[in-house]
Parts: C-alpha cells; structure tokens; sequence
C-alpha cells in the first residue's frame, strides 16, 4: 500500500457531505482531509470523476460468503437442472470432500421455494449436499443428507414435511437447520481464514472499507481473530433463546426477532395471502427483554432482526420498556413498516438498516411480493417516508442475500428497479442522490460508532473512493456502468482500478 502525502485531487467532483454543495478538490494530509488552502507534495487531475466517502456496509455477512464459497458456488444457476451439473461437477473435482455445502441458490427457480431432496439425489447418492438459498434462512438437502443425521422423533416447526410423513429436504430457520448444519465437519481454519481475507479484498474493490459482519458465533470469533484485512469488520455474535448467558465477549449483539418474507416466517400483523399465516416470533418476549437489558448492561450495541410488521413491533415494545440504551439501537431489514411504526423509530433513534437492492421486482422480492398481496407490498422498503419522518436510514447489503456493490445499491434507492428495467417497486419511496450516498457512508459509520468517518470535511478520516465517472450529471442513471477506480482510506491507497 502506498502511503499518500499532502495530496491534491483537482478537476474531481467531490461530495464532502449530506447538505454540502459539490466541489471539484478534495486535499489530504496524510490520513485527513486538510483545508484546500494547503501547500501539497502532489496534484492529481481527476479528469471530472467523482469523489465520494469511502463506502460502509452496515450489515453483511462476509463470514458466510467465506464458508460458502468453498463448495459448490450455484449463486447465478438459471434452473434446477444447471444447480445438479454444478454440484455434480463440484463433487466430481473434490473427490476427498466428505460433505457439499454451498449457496445460493434462487429461490424462486421452484413455485413456493419449495424444493426437494430427490432433486440434488441427480447430483449424488452418496456424498451429503446442503445448499444454503439466497434468502440464507433456509437449506435445502440431498437424500444422503437426511440419512446422514439422526433426527428426533419430534421435529421443531421449520422442517418441511411432505405427505409420506418424512422431511422433504427443505428446512427453515436456525432451529430446524442446525440438525442438519450441527452434523457437517468443521471447515479448516486457514482456508476459513484466508477466505474471508478474499471477500475482504473484493470489498475494497467495491469502495467498501467497513462493515457489521452481522451473524457470527463462538466458533467463528477465532477466524475473525486471524484475519488480516485493512477493511474494518465489527462482528456480531448471534444471541439465541436459552443459549445467551454465558457469553460476555460480545461487542455487537445480533437478534433474530423474526424470519423472512418469502418463506413465510417473517412475523406480520395480517395473515399472508398465500396460507393465512402470520409468521414466527423466535422469542418469548420476557426472554428478549431480559437478553436485551443484559447486553446493554455490558455495553454492547445491539442489532436486531425484524423484518415484518409484527417483527418490527416487538422491536418498538421491548426498546420502549428497556428505556435508555448505551448505543442507539439498531433495527435489520424492516421491509414491512406502519405509519405508526415510523414514527415510533423515529422518536427512539433507532437505526434503519435497509437493504436497498430489494427494493425492486427481482428473484428475490417476488416470493414477498406474492404472499403479502398487492395492497401490503405498498408498505414494503418505505425509505422516504423513514426520511421524512426524521429516520437514521443507513444502507447494508445483507451480501451474500444481494450483491455487495454499493453503486448497484445507490442506483436502486434512487429509482426502485433492475438497470434496464422499466418495472418499478413502490416509486413513490425512491429517495435523492444525496440521501442514498448517505445512507452508505455518514449514517452507517454513526450505526458502527465510527468516529470522524463517512464525510470529507477537514478533520475527518481521508476515507474516499475515486469512481469512474460522474454520476451526478444524469442523477444516477449511470451508476450501473460505473466502477470504483480507487480506493483510499486513512490516506493510503487500498485498491486501485487503473
């Protein structure tokens, strides 16, 4: 890495803050922003591209992405038939490979999300798969994968029964996946590690230098420990009912309130269209409050999952009961928000961490779209009403549910649809330019408690990405085709493009 000296960028269209007009030079110091009225070592000519704060995430899962890729990768398989060929081919080249354990598969290449274990028999009979879907909520197994683990007579709700009475090899939420997951051999921990260096170094590539690794556990606290990475990861320990209070060592605690939209788990007020459903709770609400207060007690943040409305209330009632909070407390996904709902976020300064890559039609929202009905799917991903309500919106990928491209990510915010696409997703919540850079920069670093991060003015951090082009000249539009050229945080230079 090269270390930068006084340093200035001309010719450039700098974005050094929410309520900041543009600029066309941004000067360092070393690892700050200095005053543009300073003698420099250099002058570097942007040739009119863009300069924005460097990108924060504020929460994905590289850790996930790290094990996964260490099996068969069936993240952009079209069908059925091509995710057998690529387990099939996977297994063929790793004959020594006693399990197969990848992702993600797209759920909506079978009606419901419902897949079956005889399926992935094609792929093999003998070696044990287990496919993680895009939704990372749910698996999806092989025959020899049942066979493998022994499973109780009484089964917890999760494991998809067909009508023969044995499981069907779909299995949804952490309680019925761990039978199968608690079975597979541990990965070894210098591939793990050096794994998750690789995602870290795809990150920078994206202009991403921090983010929440938001579902870690006991075992993986020594990976993170071995990682070397000038990409700032915070770490999240997944808090469990029944399994909490032993642990001390945690400095972000994670919650899953609920579960998710498309399988149906996510908790929602009304039932769903498609069964009549409301979803789960995965806690009893005197638990969660009791594991609540004893991590604010040790002074840790606290991330909560919540993505239905009925998910979303619990998170309202059990902050407004525990009062006060060291850190402000944040809320994961939110996808479906009532009014009154918005406004209670709004008064108790919880953060919002939205993905904004499922704010449009796509693979990944239509199982949403289909079993909350026309008239609720008008509530989904209100990012402009959660602005305009005085909200902290900040941005996460949830990578690897959605790419973790923040310029796909801003594109989107900003006009609720797939690059090329003219069908839209509730334009009426599209937010400005301005307000999604934002949302991944300034608001995620305060989510993180990152410190003179996420704007360019003199003082803070020089954390900044040169991209490609302009995208403020057509508002965005051009965000798609745009790539990161460089990447520079504290003052040196971690990637560069060209």
């Amino acid at each position: 890495m090269k270390r930068l000296a006084r340093t200035r960028y001309k010719n450039a269209v700098v974005w050094t803050g929410f309520g900041n007009p543009l600029a066309d030079v941004l000067t360092i110091g070393d690892d700050r922003i200095i005053s543009n009225d300073s003698e420099v070592d250099f002058e570097i000519d942007c040739g009119g591209r863009a300069i924005l704060p460097a990108f924060i995430d504020g929460h994905s899962h590289p850790s996930i992405v790290a094990k996964s890729s260490l099996g068969p990768d069936v993240t952009h398989c079209k069908s059925i038939g091509e995710v057998v060929e690529c387990v099939s081919n996977w297994i063929a080249a790793n004959p020594s490979a006693k399990w197969a354990v990848g992702g993600s598969y797209d759920r909506s290449m079978a009606p419901g999300g419902l897949f079956r274990a005889k399926w992935l028999d094609d792929a093999s009979l003998t070696v044990p798969i287990v496919l993680h879907a895009s939704d990372q909520h749910t698996i999806w197994v092989n025959t020899a994968a049942l066979t493998k683990v022994e499973l109780p007579d009484s089964l917890p709700p999760g494991v998809e029964i067909g009508e023969d009475g044995r499981p069907t090899g779909m299995f949804f939420e952490s309680e019925a996946k761990n039978l199968i997951l608690d079975a597979v051999p541990a990965q070894q921990e210098a591939e793990l590690v050096a794994s998750v260096e690789r995602q870290l170094e795809h990150l920078l590539s994206l202009g991403v230098i921090a983010t929440l690794d938001a579902w870690g556990d006991d075992s993986s606290e020594s990976i993170f420990d071995q990682v070397r990475s000038p990409v700032r990861m915070e770490r999240a320990i997944a808090i469990h009912p029944g399994k909490w209070r032993s642990l001390s060592s945690v400095r972000t605690a994670k919650f899953f309130v609920d579960g998710v939209l498309g399988a149906k788990t996510a908790l929602v007020t009304e039932p769903y269209v498609t069964d009549h459903s409301h979803g789960n709770s995965f806690w009893d609400m005197s638990e969660l409050l009791e594991a609540l207060t004893h991590f604010n007690e040790l002074g840790c943040r606290l991330h909560l999952h919540a993505i239905g409305d009925g998910g979303v209330q619990i998170v309202i009632d059990e902050l407004r009961t525990l009062g006060s909070t060291k850190y402000p407390a944040t809320i994961a996904h939110a996808e479906l928000l009532l009014d009154d709902q918005i406004t209670a976020l709004s008064e108790l300064s919880v953060f919002v961490c939205a993905q904004p890559l499922w704010a449009r039609v796509d693979s990944l929202s239509v199982g949403a779209l289909e079993n909350l009905g026309t008239l609720r799917s008008s509530k989904l991903y209100r990012h402009k009403d959660l602005l305009n309500a005085n909200g902290l919106l900040s941005f996460g990928s949830d990578w690897p549910v959605s790419s973790p491209n923040p310029l796909l990510g801003l594109f989107t915010a900003i006009y609720r649809c797939e690059p090329g696409s003219e069908a839209t997703l509730n334009i009426d919540q599209s937010i400005s330019i301005h307000e999604a850079i934002r949302a991944y920069t300034e608001t995620p670093a305060r989510q993180l408690g990152f410190e003179r991060v996420g704007r360019l003015e003199i003082g803070y951090s020089a954390d900044f990405v040169m991209l490609s082009g302009n995208p403020f000249i057509d508002n965005g539009k051009s965000l798609p085709s745009l790539f990161v050229d460089q990447t520079i945080s504290g003052g040196q230079t971690l990637f560069t493009r060209r």
